[in-house]
């Protein structure tokens, strides 16, 4: 989700990775389109035919998204660390520039949007009751945004310690996977250098205790899912070993879209909840395998632009659509949530491409904006 969209990747894999998470980003967009301004599905009144059964099945894919943004994460991190110390570039102080400024570049601005929002939606709108007193059956809203709205609440996010010591900030609630992130991208470096770092027994035994001592931090649960992020590294790895001599089949990208949509059908019967997860990390490795081992052929100049310019906001739409999202209800939906109908899923759709649209212009305003602002850093800093 906040990765770097820049290492040293072939164009024609690159540009599949960039449609991945483009997809992924519009994927959780419109599970919360769904999930916010539509009633669930077991409260439909009337007939549910195969159409809107379907409907509703391909709109309930928000975490398993999340899922894919985490392992591709780990292969676009650990691929860019890697490529760095093969070319004599690597820094711990440099990387953590980059990751900070890759972060808070459009996080700033999003909790600043937040705050706008929410404060506004509670004093004007009519909807204002929603950030106040949770709707009772509307997991999605099962929080105060409120009470989430509190300056050591906001700093906690700033410093990514959302779901450790605080709760995600106001009606922000999908920043709870930016913590994750973030802790993997302080434990991974770490762990790996622990490895396959120069130095002694000392210095490796110190960095694996700092990397292990991050997770346990970090609490069980992100610690577990650190699991699936690496999952994607182990495919940057495989490929610095062994992507000079092997290519995949050709039938290896198709087996894992195949598999992807296997799981995805399924996984409402997979219990625990990270066996679920865990199983959309497999599936989507599959594919990642297939499309990093490929054979070279020929790019689509189209494809990869588009792929590429949608990828580059993937981030900020993951950032501000729910706190857009619930504004939007609060404005002109105060009573509840709406059955299915033509008229109100065209409105539903006008909802969804204004979100979409507004996340694209903070986009141009912020994320698109990394490099510049990191240059300007680095300049300050005299480096």
């Amino acid at each position: 989700m906040t990765q770097d969209a820049t290492p040293r990747i072939a164009n024609h894999d690159l540009a599949h990775l960039d449609a991945a998470r483009a997809a992924a980003a519009l994927l959780v967009l419109v599970h919360h389109v769904r999930n916010l301004l539509f009633v669930d599905y077991d409260s439909i009144r009337g007939f549910r035919n195969p159409l809107l059964s379907a409907a509703y099945a391909m709109t309930s894919f928000g975490r398993e998204a999340v899922m894919i943004f985490f392992v591709l994460s780990g292969f676009l991190i650990a691929t860019t660390i890697l490529s760095s110390v093969a070319s004599g570039r690597w820094s711990f102080r440099s990387y953590a520039l980059r990751r900070l400024t890759r972060l808070w570049v459009v996080l700033l601005p999003a909790l600043l949007l937040t705050v706008i929002l929410d404060r506004s939606a509670i004093a004007w709108l009519p909807g204002g009751h929603l950030y106040t007193h949770a709707p009772i059956g509307e997991s999605v809203l099962a929080f105060s945004a409120a009470q989430n709205d509190a300056p050591a609440v906001l700093i906690g996010n700033i410093a990514f310690l959302q779901e450790i010591l605080v709760p995600p900030f106001g009606s922000n609630s999908p920043l709870w996977s930016l913590a994750y992130e973030f802790w993997y991208y302080v434990a991974f470096p770490l762990l790996l250098f622990a490895v396959t770092g120069p130095g002694g027994w000392l210095r490796r035994a110190l960095l694996a205790a700092l990397g292990v001592a991050v997770l346990v931090f970090a609490g069980r649960t992100i610690a577990l899912y650190f699991c699936i992020w690496m999952l994607g590294a182990a495919v940057a790895f495989a490929y610095k070993s062994w992507g000079s001599t092997l290519r995949a089949p050709v039938w290896l990208v198709p087996l894992g879209l195949v598999t992807l949509l296997a799981v995805l059908a399924l996984a409402r019967y997979v219990r625990p909840e990270f066996l679920r997860d865990l199983a959309i990390g497999v599936a989507f490795t599959v594919f990642l395998l297939g499309v990093r081992f490929r054979p070279v052929g020929r790019s689509i100049p189209a494809y990869g632009i588009a792929a590429a310019w949608l990828a580059g906001a993937a981030y900020t739409v993951y950032l501000v659509h729910f706190p857009l999202l619930l504004f939007a209800r609060a404005w002109f939906q105060s009573s509840g949530r709406m059955q299915p109908s033509l008229i109100n899923e065209a409105y539903g759709l006008v909802v969804l491409l204004g979100v979409l649209g507004i996340a694209l212009v903070f986009a141009q305003l912020s994320e698109r904006r990394t490099d510049t602002v990191r240059a300007w850093i680095e300049r300050r800093l005299g480096r």
